[in-house]
């Protein structure tokens, strides 16, 4: 039974056999993200963190299947990011704003 290793070694060969799964993958991306740019990061990354845990996968696996998974758990993770991001800057501007408010209550009483 060929390992994962042999597959995309097989694959790196033929680059054209990765064409049709590189292109549904990032269509995926595409669609959840609404950028290009960033779908091809998370495709990019889904790519290196595979080729990273080479030996950890099960060779019986489909690749297309684990690919898509992974996508899907980038996207997750990508998603995640960006809401924390989000509220991280609401609260500093919720911060900034009270902050204002109160130097303005200051400058107006005199205190």
């Amino acid at each position: 039974m060929p390992s994962l290793f042999h597959k995309l070694y097989r694959n790196v060969l033929h680059p054209g056999a990765f064409q049709p799964v590189i292109y549904l993958l990032h269509t995926f991306a595409r669609h959840i993200v609404k950028d290009s740019s960033v779908a091809e990061d998370i495709i990019q990354n889904v790519f290196v963190k595979m080729w990273m845990r080479k030996e950890q996968v099960n060779p019986e696996l489909s690749v297309r299947n684990y690919l898509l998974v992974a996508t899907r758990n980038e996207l997750f993770d990508y998603m995640r990011l960006r809401y924390n991001m989000l509220r991280s800057d609401i609260n500093d501007m919720h911060d900034l704003v009270e902050g204002d408010v109160r130097f303005s209550e200051q400058f107006v009483m005199g205190e």
